[in-house]
């Protein structure tokens, strides 16, 4: 391990991964990395923020999203359901921050600042909803197997009630800020990576939601129990979220 937290490890063995997703294995312990990618990810915003140190900016970025491609592989989460909302926040902040104004109506013109804050929070998030297609794929093969007509297994597992608000609010401001995201930024030079296919995994993500048998939640808009989710109440009012239309889904529980 180098002082700057790049490692170089062996393969998992899960088939998955190649040699960028898994040079952590073994050569580190889970609170090293975690240590490590913390740092990373708090040096890259400051980096946008002050605008300061971009040359360096493109290795620090690919190493950061290693550590993170590698930790969403992990089973339980590493992360706290606060602490992924927390960083898409952030992410989106960042965007907010960078963006410059437009010279016409009808050109968009990012900056060098705007592109990569808008590479990290989409390069972050397309990580996130590639490894959550796999485990919702897993967990659904898991819950045909021992789902019962007197006890229902559970439609999410841990990791995947972990992981859910995060991609609720960032799939939120997507919704409301498809102007700032698309066209979508170039990703990191191709001797870089992770390169994760942003649009294709949420797709597919939104897919395996859909096969899923949920005629025993009832939802509707002249029910009783507003459905009232605890990511919303942490961002309300956050200003990358203000144009986001109001959901008025009710509950009979």
């Amino acid at each position: 391990k180098r002082t700057d937290g790049t490692i170089v490890g062996r393969s998992l063995d899960d088939g998955q991964s190649n040699n960028s997703q898994n040079e952590f294995d073994g050569c580190v312990s889970q609170q090293e990395l975690i240590h490590w990618f913390t740092l990373n990810y708090i040096a890259l915003h400051g980096k946008l923020y002050t605008k300061t140190g971009m040359e360096s900016y493109t290795e620090l970025c690919s190493r950061m999203l290693r550590q993170f491609q590698y930790l969403l592989r992990q089973d339980p989460c590493v992360f706290g359901k606060q602490q992924l909302v927390q960083m898409m926040a952030i992410n989106m902040y960042q965007i907010e921050v960078a963006k410059q104004v437009n010279v016409s109506v009808d050109i968009v013109v990012r900056s060098q600042y705007e592109e990569s804050s808008l590479q990290l929070s989409l390069d972050m998030f397309g990580l996130l909803t590639e490894q959550t297609s796999l485990i919702i794929e897993r967990h659904l093969k898991a819950r045909s197997v021992i789902s019962n007509a007197d006890k229902p297994a559970p439609i999410f597992n841990s990791w995947l009630r972990h992981v859910f608000p995060s991609l609720k609010i960032f799939t939120d401001w997507m919704t409301c800020n498809a102007n700032s995201f698309i066209p979508l930024p170039d990703q990191l030079p191709a001797e870089f990576g992770p390169h994760p296919d942003i649009l294709m995994s949420l797709a597919k993500v939104i897919n395996l939601i859909r096969t899923i048998d949920r005629t025993h939640i009832q939802l509707g808009s002249n029910l009783t129990t507003p459905v009232i989710l605890e990511e919303d109440i942490e961002l309300s009012g956050f200003y990358p979220l203000l144009t986001l239309p109001a959901d008025t889904l009710q509950t009979t529980s």
